[in-house]
């Protein structure tokens, strides 16, 4: 699948709602993200890339949306994408997952993130039991906690793999 849609589309190439799994074993690139309502992302042993744009978890109240890496599937984000958890879209009461078995989530722009909920009540977890997760552009790539509301929750769970990210950080605390 390749999607080259032009700038200032209003969503990503992908509109995951209604639960289900779209499951990627090949190859898929676009210039536009990905947006999940609710359902499952998998990428088993497939290559996605996101060169322009970032993924977005828009989760309801009550739901979940998840993405999982398996089978040494690839997950690439670029340019001024992110991959953000629990982004501001989400609703209170909403779960957002990524869970990493194998394989590898690049962030390979210069300022692209890993936002681990960015909206209060709204949790998000990271689970990552193998592969790797690498902001292969350097200093610029953060795993960020917290990004744009205080009272936000994300867990990161390493039991396995590599973690290899220019920053970890909290963005907003409460104190």
């Amino acid at each position: 699948v390749t999607n080259t849609s032009p700038g200032g589309t209003s969503t990503g190439w992908l509109f995951l709602t209604g639960g289900g799994t779209v499951r990627i074993m090949n190859f898929a690139q676009s210039t536009r993200g990905m947006d999940l309502f609710q359902g499952t992302l998998m990428v088993d042993g497939g290559l996605v890339d996101a060169n322009n744009d970032g993924i977005r978890f828009k989760v309801p109240s009550g739901q979940a949306a998840t993405t999982i890496l398996t089978n040494n599937g690839a997950l690439r984000i670029g340019g001024g994408g992110n991959f953000r958890m629990g982004d501001t879209g989400s609703s209170a009461g909403s779960l957002s997952q990524l869970i990493i078995a194998s394989g590898t989530l690049e962030l390979y722009g210069p300022a692209v993130n890993l936002f681990v909920s960015d909206r209060a009540g709204a949790p998000a977890v990271v689970t990552q039991n193998g592969g790797l997760v690498w902001g292969s552009a350097g200093a610029g790539n953060a795993l960020t906690f917290a990004n744009a509301a205080s009272g936000s929750d994300g867990t990161y769970n390493l039991n396995g793999g590599v973690l290899w990210i220019g920053q970890v950080k909290q963005a907003n605390v409460s104190v």
